[in-house]
């Protein structure tokens, strides 16, 4: 059902973990909060981001363990359990393409068409071409991979960018990527509208700002008739991923899975962690589950659904990593 991988299997792994340290009285050396928030998938606007505003009291932590990442029965086509914690994401930016015009009647046409406007902006747009990005991070995780033998290009831009020109997610990883989703003009088929509008889903790699990035847009379109809204944007730099909660999760999951990968990633979508990092914290996304790739692929689809064996697996590696990084020693 709707949820079972994203994310209510995770959710139920740490509330079972947090149950759990309760009924078996557990001393801790560090306090364990159990969060459970509404709204991300529309922005978090009351959800984490309201907490962040009317409650940041209840947001003191040094680490967080969200959605974001998990492991794969295989990757980039080669058979072998791969777990990515995700220590970054890619930043939204949604846009709303405004073009303006004057109106008419269809037999005449005229040289201030907004629709006309509007697809020369998104042809601007289309033709942009945006230089691929190799981050520390991913180089890091293209080297694990490389290392292991599941991917074979070096973790280079020259040998990245041909992976980039036939795989969409690795081109989605290492870019500041566009996607035109809407599309609205006109009442009538022989009337030239007085207005036209797109909307656009932006995702930023981490680290850079929504204003600069829009900024670099209107520049791309240049006509003074077309205006760019932002309806919605985030933000984050990369979480450092030298640091001992990642070592914890890195030996958990050796301890259960000995050939497993274990990479630093980024989550090309976005979660609630882009507002704890903005606050310092250092915010994993980490899932014990290991899914094989068409189960991880009915997530917002038709009977999503998690293995049994995943979901235990997924329950046991997030009460570990949390009672290795907490309990009393």
């Amino acid at each position: 059902g709707r949820g079972a991988l994203d994310m209510k299997g995770l959710g139920v792994a740490q509330l079972m973990t947090f149950l759990t340290l309760k009924r078996l009285n557990v001393p801790l050396d560090r306090d364990v909060v159990f969060y459970a928030m509404a709204d991300e998938e529309a922005g978090s606007q009351f959800g984490v981001e309201w907490l962040a505003e009317h409650h940041p009291e209840t947001l003191e932590a040094e680490y967080t363990i969200n959605e974001g990442g998990g492991g794969s029965t295989e990757a980039f086509g080669v058979e072998r359990p791969v777990f990515t914690v995700a220590v970054s994401e890619k930043g939204p930016l949604w846009l709303k393409l405004i073009a303006r015009g004057r109106p008419g009647h269809g037999s005449m046409p005229h040289d201030d068409n907004c629709l006309d406007r509007l697809v020369r902006a998104m042809q601007r747009i289309q033709d942009w071409n945006r230089e691929l990005s190799v981050s520390p991070m991913l180089t890091e995780y293209f080297s694990r991979l490389n290392r292991a033998g599941v991917f074979t290009a070096e973790a280079t831009v020259e040998s990245l960018s041909k992976v980039a020109e036939t795989d969409v997610r690795v081109r989605a990883m290492l870019s500041n990527t566009i996607s035109a989703t809407t599309i609205k003009a006109g009442i009538k088929h022989n009337v030239i509208p007085a207005i036209a509008e797109a909307t656009l889903d932006c995702r930023l790699l981490p680290g850079v700002r929504p204003e600069d990035f829009q900024q670099e847009l209107e520049a791309i379109i240049d006509d003074p008739k077309v205006t760019v809204e932002r309806v919605f944007a985030g933000w984050s730099e990369a979480n450092s991923f030298d640091t001992e909660l990642f070592n914890v999760i890195e030996n958990v999951i050796h301890d259960h899975i000995e050939d497993a990968v274990v990479v630093p990633g980024v989550t090309v979508g976005f979660t609630d962690s882009r507002t704890l990092r903005n606050r310092g914290q250092i915010s994993y996304g980490f899932s014990g589950g290991l899914n094989e790739p068409h189960l991880a692929a009915t997530v917002h689809g038709h009977n999503e659904r998690v293995s049994i064996e995943s979901f235990k697996l997924n329950c046991r590696m997030v009460w570990e990593v949390t009672h290795q990084m907490c309990a009393a020693r």
